[in-house]
Formats: C-alpha cells, structure tokens, sequence
C-alpha cells in the first residue's frame, strides 16, 4: 500500500514537473475496524451498572430493618410490617393481620408468617434505591415488591 501511494505520488510530481497535470485520485483510508458490538455494548454495560445496585449487606439489613416499620402498597392494599429487635414480626395487609419471625444473615432477610405464605420461610435480599427500596425473593419464585420505611 505504502508502494502505490509512494508512485502515484512520484508520478504526480513527475507530471506536473514537466508541465502535465493530472488528477491524483487518492484512495480513501481503510476504515479501522472496531467491533460495532463493543461499540453498541458499551453505553448498555455503563446503563446496566448504573442500574445494578448491590444487595445491602447483614450490617446494613439489620440497620435498615430491626426495630423499624416497611410500608408498601399491593393491589390498592396498604401493607406494613414490623420487624421488632427480639425478632419477631407483625404485619397488616389492608385488613388482615398476622405475626411471625424474621432472621438476618449475610445479605438476605428470612421471615416466616405464621399463616401467610402458608407458614413457609421465605428469604430476600434488598437494594436501596434512589427514592425506595426493593427486595428480591431468593426462594425460587420471582416475587418481588417496592418498599419504603416509616
């Protein structure tokens, strides 16, 4: 490639010296070849760790949580829940009520209600999120909920 350009570019001189014109038609430069995937990606990577927050932690859980009150709105419903230090826990939805046990560990929160959810032990970990909160159900099925704290 250098070769060519090197002659047309002598040639040209060449030409022009001896009182020829001519019209050096230059090739145009091979584009570089950058992945149009990384290209593309790259903002999406930057977004999707913006928007990945990490879970909170068993320091934070238990900051967060024990000894305080979770509200939320499901289906028109409000509900609250109340994670008491000894470990226990209340809850109301619209009109209902029940009472059960929570754990904190690592970075999931366990609870058990004594009748909701059928008295099984459900785990979640949370984020913290610009105005709100969000857990993720770690049991297998894909619930989750919004929540703030009062």
């Amino acid at each position: 490639m250098k070769n060519f350009k090197l002659s047309v570019l002598v040639s040209a001189f060449l030409l022009s010296a001896c009182g020829g014109t001519t019209a050096v038609k230059q090739e145009p430069k091979p584009m570089q070849a950058e992945a149009p995937a990384k290209q593309a990606s790259e903002p999406m990577q930057k977004q999707a760790q913006a928007k990945m927050v990490p879970s909170l932690n068993e320091a934070q859980l238990k900051s967060l949580l024990v000894g305080n009150t979770q509200v939320g709105l499901e289906k028109g419903k409000n509900w609250i829940n109340t994670y008491n230090p000894d470990g226990t826990l209340i809850g109301s939805y619209g009109s209902n009520s029940d009472n059960g046990t929570y754990t904190i560990k690592g970075n999931q929160m366990c609870r058990k209600w004594n009748k909701w959810r059928k008295g099984t032990t459900a785990c979640w970990t949370m984020q913290k999120r610009d105005k709100d909160y969000y857990a993720n159900l770690q049991s297998g099925d894909s619930e989750s909920y919004s929540f703030a704290m009062k």
